[in-house]
């Protein structure tokens, strides 16, 4: 009931196994290319258990892990869930004048790449032209995870919900590893009060020193993120008839963390009105504004189940 990754590295490199037979194993079956790029990839040495059936394709999306192929959370992916958090938050308390000055100014950055930055200084820095040294979130220090104590991940089929219609993954077929739904972490925070303070360095707005120095309003501006976010996930999968993802969003406490949480968990979108959409520029290059699909888990019985990316997450104060 499992698929067994093979060790190739450790295969090649095997002294028990004569060099011939590593040839006829590889010389002639596989392109030459492909031979030659065996020594230098690392395959994973744990097992992988489909949770969904029959539909797994050829290509396996992979988890990130740590040396010994134990899977994580990088706290490089944590803290970027927490700025968007607290963009969203900030922005969303702006006068109406305040947020014209920031999409205007983000509507006129011709380098796409440079478009939420402008937003980014508003939030963090203290006005639209900011310096990046001043940045609040310097003051937050965001540890990876431990390993999650498991050498088994989730092998899952992928379903691409759109509005008025839901079909597989039309990029694959692809199948997804994943931290097995239930599984719990420790992720620690530091926050350095002494940089968010006039003494230290940090010198603009005060609002994402303050949100930061209380750890309960800090808490309040993930979860309100999560909360809100979730509600609109909820509002569309219940639309598209999909009641067991949507009973998903009945949760409190959740955050967007991983990959497949789509545009409104990595922007602050959910309150941007089309027309300030295309404002901003950030709108497709054709049809509706973003976004425009979800992508859901299959279960073995080919039923979508799960949204991916998503986690439930509590503060303890130490």
């Amino acid at each position: 009931g499992k698929i067994v990754r093979y060790d190739i590295e450790r295969f090649i490199e095997d002294r028990n196994v004569p060099f011939r037979d590593k040839e006829n194993l590889f010389i002639g079956k596989l392109p030459r290319d492909t031979v030659k790029s065996l020594r230098n990839r690392m395959r994973a040495r744990y097992s992988l258990i489909p949770a969904s059936g029959g539909h797994l394709g050829k290509e396996v999306r992979e988890a990130i892990k740590m040396p010994g192929d134990v899977p994580y959370l990088p706290g490089s992916s944590v803290k970027g869930s927490i700025r968007t958090a607290l963009t969203w938050n900030l922005f969303y308390h702006l006068t109406e004048e305040q947020k014209e000055v920031a999409l205007n100014a983000a509507g006129r950055e011709s380098r796409n790449q440079f478009k939420a930055q402008i937003l980014e200084n508003l939030a963090f820095r203290g006005g639209t032209g900011g310096d990046a040294k001043a940045d609040a979130m310097k003051a937050l220090f965001v540890a990876d995870s431990g390993n999650l104590g498991t050498l088994e991940l989730r092998l899952y089929d992928l379903y691409t919900a759109r509005s008025g219609r839901a079909e597989r993954d039309n990029r694959g077929p692809f199948a997804l590893e994943a931290i097995p739904p239930g599984s719990s972490f420790d992720i620690d925070l530091k926050i350095d009060s002494h940089f968010l303070s006039r003494s230290g360095n940090y010198s603009p707005s005060e609002n994402p020193g303050i949100v930061m120095r209380k750890p309960e309003s800090f808490y309040v501006g993930l979860k309100s993120f999560g909360r809100f976010v979730g509600n609109v996930e909820q509002e569309f999968y219940s639309s598209m008839g999909l009641k067991k993802v949507a009973r998903f969003f009945e949760q409190d406490d959740l955050l967007p963390i991983g990959f497949g949480t789509g545009w409104n968990a990595k922007t602050i979108g959910t309150f941007l009105e089309p027309a300030q959409i295309r404002q901003a520029k950030i709108q497709f290059f054709r049809g509706a504004p973003p976004p425009k699909s979800r992508r859901v888990a299959l279960d073995g019985s080919g039923n979508a189940v799960f949204p991916l990316g998503w986690a439930r997450c509590e503060l303890v104060v130490r």
